[in-house]
């Protein structure tokens, strides 16, 4: 029991990542207390298991309680930050005009990439003022859209995506060959104005733009 408490001390306290790994090139940084906790876990339940298999009289690691999780402020952006980065898209472009309406649809509601991705033209009730998205679990919700994004929304649904269409695409927002966006074509540093600073890509919109799909 003392020997697994003072292993979680040393994880703690470690500040090399990928310490005697010969397969990975070691990297300096403290490691995440997700990370540690999955280490006591892991034991405790190797230990239940030589228990149950009859290799050790008692559960010796069941009294071992994981380290909590810290629980980290998500950074996001500044009104500043926010603004260079939609200044950099021209919005009277049909992929500006797209890539505007993406950012500031996820400024406003904070969707996830695939939530956003998913979203079909018929959920998008611009006129009513929200969105029905599909989320975690397979579960819908009701997202309400300030005035503004109703605005830019519908700008881009009747001006611009019919000039993506290749056939009835039944998804709001699309790439360049008319088919729906996929949640790993988005990408925030790809629309990050020349002057703005490196760090946007660690922030949160959080979700993800590029500048031509």
């Amino acid at each position: 029991m003392e020997s697994a408490r003072e292993f979680i001390v040393h994880l703690q306290g470690r500040r090399v990542r990928h310490e005697h790994n010969p397969f990975v090139t070691n990297k300096e940084g403290t490691l995440s207390s997700s990370y540690i906790q999955g280490f006591a876990r892991a034991s405790r339940a190797f230990s239940t298991w030589l228990h149950v298999e009859g290799y050790t009289n008692t559960n010796v690691l069941k009294p071992l309680k994981p380290p909590r999780i810290q629980r980290k402020v998500v950074q996001v952006l500044t009104e500043e930050e926010s603004g260079r980065i939609l200044a950099h898209l021209d919005q009277d472009d049909p992929f500006g005009a797209r890539n505007y309406a993406i950012v500031w649809t996820m400024l406003d509601c904070g969707l996830r990439a695939s939530e956003l991705c998913g979203l079909r033209t018929e959920d998008a009730r611009i006129d009513k003022g929200y969105l029905k998205v599909l989320g975690k679990g397979n579960k819908e919700r009701l997202v309400p859209i300030g005035g503004r994004t109703q605005t830019i929304l519908a700008r881009w649904r009747d001006c611009f995506r019919p000039q993506f269409l290749d056939d009835e695409s039944r998804y709001l927002f699309l790439g360049s060959s008319g088919h729906p966006l996929t949640p790993s074509s988005l990408s925030v540093p790809t629309v990050r104005p020349p002057s703005a600073p490196s760090g946007h890509s660690s922030r949160c919109i959080r979700r993800r733009d590029r500048a031509q799909w």
